[in-house]
């Protein structure tokens, strides 16, 4: 039963999900910290000359989408609605928080900042296109009459 000046949608509610801002500080607080520990094992793989200089470039850039991937589906799971509004949201959030970064660290000094731009919004759209896979139900027919 429908109250006087209520919207309803299509949608089943089951009461789990969280607000849009408190999804993408979620998701932009688990950027940072996959980014720190991604920068982390990036550093320790050259100090034991596992990869060469030459590769940092690849390193960073799988590190940046999967980073974003995780970032935007962590959003998409906690939010639960409008998948595409906010998995671009929580990879401008998390470009926002990368550039911020750099402004503190290295004084302004933005290098490939195009680059890394479509990096994230690479792992956005995958997040985007992800799809959790449900199993269908399968329908059988009702039993018929029995002839004995």
């Amino acid at each position: 039963m429908e109250r006087r000046g209520e919207m309803t949608m299509n949608t089943n509610h089951t009461g789990r999900a969280t607000s849009i801002p408190k999804g993408l500080a979620i998701s932009g607080a688990l950027a940072t910290t996959v980014t720190i520990i991604g920068s982390g094992i990036i550093a320790t793989l050259i100090n034991t000359q596992m990869i060469t200089e030459s590769n940092i470039g690849y390193a960073i850039m799988i590190m940046l989408i999967v980073t974003s991937y995780l970032c935007s589906l962590t959003a998409w799971i906690k939010i639960k609605h409008r998948r595409l509004l906010v998995c671009i949201s929580a990879g401008c959030v998390y470009f926002a928080i990368l550039m911020s970064i750099t402004a503190m660290f290295f004084g302004g000094q933005y290098s490939s900042v195009w680059e890394t731009a479509l990096l994230v919004l690479c792992g956005c759209l995958l997040a985007t296109m992800h799809e959790k896979k449900t199993k269908k139900r399968k329908k059988y027919r009702k039993a018929g009459k029995a002839y004995r």
